[in-house]
């Protein structure tokens, strides 16, 4: 990709690898967690971000939709996870940094 050619992006990172990993907590309770590496054009490194799975509950904007009543309903969202300090030669260094810390 000639990320150059583009003059409004200021910065470009391809997704290199990706895992999930589910951890499982005493109280029967697990965190479903996606990580990704981040390849970074401009200087060859890697870092990587996370992403935590949630359960929320969506409140329709609307109480009727062609006259029937929209009920509350629960969805699954992943969730940006703010983890510093990734920044590795590898993906697969990035990513196990990133465990690390979550």
């Amino acid at each position: 990709m000639n990320i150059e050619s583009f003059k409004s992006v200021a910065e470009a990172y391809t997704v290199e690898k990706v895992v999930e990993v589910v951890w499982e907590h005493g109280d029967e309770r697990t965190d479903r967690y996606r990580i990704e590496a981040l390849h970074h054009h401009e200087t060859g490194k890697y870092s990587a971000t996370a992403y935590r799975e949630m359960t929320v509950r969506l409140q329709p904007s609307e109480l009727f939709d062609e006259d029937e009543p929209v009920n509350p309903t629960t969805g699954r969202i992943w969730v940006n996870v703010q983890v510093p300090w990734t920044q590795r030669d590898t993906a697969d260094a990035a990513i196990e940094q990133c465990l690390s810390l979550l």
